[in-house]
């Protein structure tokens, strides 16, 4: 997600005037692309296929949603963590 002036910005797609302005403010100073650059970094860390996998397989378990059991569940994801479907 995007969050305005902290790691990117939100900007009309037809508004050139303020887009060409941004782009020369990153060019301009070091310190603004490091820290953007830096906090894009940290923000995407939260979409880590690993740590998605993990919060859907609980949701499966703690709701008993996959075809109403939880027995056997594990069996059904692949070792790497993805949502790789085994058949039985």
């Amino acid at each position: 997600m995007i969050r305005n002036g902290k790691n990117g910005w939100m900007i009309e797609s037809d508004n050139i005037d303020l887009i060409v302005s941004k782009i020369t403010e990153l060019v301009e100073s070091r310190e603004k692309r490091e820290f953007m650059g830096k906090n894009a970094r940290e923000s995407i860390k939260r979409f880590d296929q690993r740590k998605i996998t993990d919060r859907i397989k609980k949701v499966y378990l703690l709701t008993g949603s996959c075809v109403g059991e939880t027995s056997g569940l594990d069996s059904r994801f692949s070792r790497s963590g993805d949502l790789s479907h085994k058949e039985k």
